[in-house]
């Protein structure tokens, strides 16, 4: 089976750029339109009080939002990925927490906000009062709205954290949300 890096991969690839006929188009098929969306994220939420071990307090706060049009593609593959920084401070020593993220959808088409999947994310800081992580979320689709074409925003929420130890804490969330939709067979 050929690597798409050897050498006779590469020769062939040449030689569509020499030819144009219908073998030669078969060895290099033309690439899909393609759409980049993309928004920066910058989100605080202060002295959050975990009372007890293993509290879990459930929010609807807004990280991240994205906007793509797909009606211009067909059978499009999207994908939608968050890339940032997560810092925790805390006057505890030692804290865990469990982060949920919730990423959803609303379409022109249907204006309910339909839940998409959810990221988790444990955090554990260990040196005293300030450590950063980072976030990295994807979510591909190719459903019937990416796939027959839709107007969408898609929307990164914190939905919950839990505690694992008492304690105060203040986050804060730093990234880019990004949408890409290429023109492809799914």
């Amino acid at each position: 089976m050929d690597s798409p890096y050897n050498y006779n991969n590469f020769k062939n690839h040449l030689e569509c750029d020499k030819h144009n006929d219908f073998e030669a188009h078969n060895l290099c098929p033309l690439p899909g339109k393609a759409l980049l969306e993309a928004n920066v994220s910058n989100f605080e939420l202060s002295n959050i009080e975990f009372e007890a071990n293993g509290t879990t307090l459930t929010l609807d706060k807004f990280i991240a939002a994205v906007n793509i049009d797909t009606t211009c593609l067909s059978k499009a593959k999207l994908l939608i990925h968050f890339g940032g920084i997560l810092d925790l401070t805390s006057p505890d020593n030692f804290l865990v927490s469990n982060l949920i993220f919730t990423l959803f959808r609303v379409c022109d088409r249907n204006k309910v906000p339909q839940p998409l999947t959810t990221f988790s994310h444990i955090f554990v800081n260990t040196s005293g009062y300030q450590n950063s992580s980072s976030l990295n979320f994807e979510y591909t689709s190719c459903d019937n709205l990416s796939c027959c074409g839709a107007n969408c925003t898609y929307i990164l929420k914190l939905t919950s954290i839990t505690a694992q130890i008492a304690g105060t804490e203040n986050i804060s969330i730093n990234g880019v949300l990004s949408a890409l939709a290429v023109e492809k067979q799914c």
